[in-house]
């Protein structure tokens, strides 16, 4: 028998606090020990900063893997933070998006600048070298939304297809330089960078070495790597007799290019693209660019067609645009040598392949190659191609405002009415499109309430089948 004396009770006390306090102490060590994990949790929060940074849903895939193996890297001891070159904005975050790579908000957001001197600029003309400041100067960095002329080369200050440059540099000497730059994480929406660019300097002549003379140049570089991307580099100095340039005078200038990047092995890193504008190393010489750039989803979906409904259908087919040579071979036969061709009577199966060289890089191992395989059009006559909204809130809290439709691709002769509770056509439109705001025919906000709807279409491939009909309701809701 046990004896019950204080003693022994104060006894087991003790050791029951020391068996408590060494189990925490074991506890707390493996909490220690337990590294955290890349959890739902972690994923919500990069998705929350995201749209608190107003980035596209487009990109929250690549951003996500990005800051994944930011995550993994950090607690395996691999991670290494990419390379920040020196003319980059000290603490500027990372541009996840290709936003604004075209300039259309009219700002240099999500861009940086910087002026510095020609690098071989003699002593007390200009010796800070390129491009050390950080920062836009007026007249050095300037946004351009007006149309006009050059007035040395005399060619569209804008691009067709543009709407906003930028002019890097002036017609000021005195051995300045400028550059601009931009970051951004390559996705699959992302996965192509075009840019347009026009270039005017003056020529030295011959008492200036070509490295003495106003310069201009490109480059691209893959951020985790440090690596410059293959056929992204163009650099040219002023001179007599330079591929692509014309002469006015003591100046030379190049009209717009357009060049473009494939930048598919790059996806989920961080890359920069570069330009700079440099006056002469002496000071008497100016050199001055206009640019702008894009990105695109480098991948292009195959071509679909309604086999076996007319003999004579035409498939066209388009190759991206800003390369220097195209050359389209079907089932390994060259046929064309142009951005875009024509195909009458496509066969299901039929292969084409085009093969794109981009422009200046006189390495033909830059080529890309892209291949299209002819496939039959989807017969749209599946039940999924009805509305499938079942309420919508009219209450202009800018949410499920609208009732739509569903996926109207490959449809024709499309008909919609909407009917009250009674009956009574609210709503009709024939384009897939439109979509009800809530309002009946005559503008006035519609009641709560429950509403019927009828559609009725046909497939583009067989314009005179039998319509599909699809019935039933929406719930409004303010």
């Amino acid at each position: 028998m046990k004896p019950s004396t204080p003693l022994y009770k104060f006894k087991n006390a003790c050791l029951l606090i020391l068996a408590i306090c060494f189990s925490n102490f074991l506890w707390s060590q493996n909490k220690k020990t337990t590294l955290p994990t890349f959890d739902e949790k972690a994923v919500k929060a990069v998705i929350d900063y995201m749209k608190t940074a107003g980035i596209p849903e487009s990109e929250y895939e690549g951003y996500i893997n990005f800051k994944r193996a930011e995550f993994e890297g950090k607690q395996n001891g691999t991670w290494e933070k990419p390379i920040v070159f020196k003319t980059m904005m000290p603490d500027s975050p990372v541009v996840t998006g290709c936003v604004n790579a075209d300039f259309a908000d009219t700002t240099f957001s999500s861009w940086r600048g910087s002026t510095g001197c020609h690098p071989g600029a003699t002593a007390g003309v200009c010796t800070s070298g390129c491009c050390s400041t950080v920062g836009y100067v007026t007249g050095r960095h300037e946004i351009i939304s007006v149309s006009g002329n050059d007035p040395v080369g005399g060619f569209p200050i804008i691009p067709p297809g543009r709407s906003v440059v930028v002019k890097l540099g002036n017609s000021n000497n005195g051995s300045q330089a400028e550059e601009i730059s931009k970051s951004f994480i390559v996705t699959p929406a992302s996965s192509g960078f075009t840019y347009w660019y026009a270039v005017v300097m003056q020529d030295g002549g011959s008492s200036h070495t070509a490295a003495q003379q106003p310069a201009f140049e490109i480059i691209m570089f893959d951020d985790v790597t440090g690596d410059t991307i293959p056929c992204s580099r163009y650099y040219v100095a002023s001179g007599q007799n330079i591929p692509g340039f014309q002469t006015n005078g003591t100046t030379v200038y190049k009209p717009w290019s357009t060049v473009t990047l494939d930048l598919t092995n790059y996806i989920n890193h961080q890359v920069t693209i570069r330009f700079r504008t440099f006056d002469c190393s002496l000071g008497g010489h100016y050199g001055y660019a206009y640019l702008s750039g894009d990105c695109f989803k480098s991948e292009i979906p195959d071509p679909y067609f309604c086999d076996g409904w007319n003999p004579d259908t035409v498939l066209n087919l388009t190759a991206p645009a800003g390369y220097s040579s195209y050359e389209w071979l079907k089932n390994g036969v060259t046929v064309a040598n142009t951005q875009n061709i024509t195909v009458h009577d496509p066969k299901l199966g039929d292969q084409y392949i085009v093969e794109l060289t981009p422009y200046h890089t006189g390495n033909d191992s830059c080529g890309i190659t892209l291949g299209y395989q002819i496939k039959l059009t989807p017969h749209p006559i599946l039940p999924d191609y009805c509305p499938t909204q079942n309420i919508f809130t009219p209450n202009q809290d800018n949410k499920n405002e609208n009732y739509t439709t569903h996926d109207y691709s490959w449809i024709s002769k499309f008909n919609i009415k909407i009917y009250d509770r009674w009956g009574k056509l609210v709503f009709e439109s024939e384009d897939p499109l439109k979509e009800w705001n809530g309002k009946n025919k005559g503008g006035d906000k519609s009641d709560d309430g429950v509403y019927y709807w009828h559609t009725s279409y046909v497939s583009s491939c067989y314009p005179d089948a039998e319509p599909k009909v699809c019935k039933g309701f929406v719930h409004l809701l303010r």
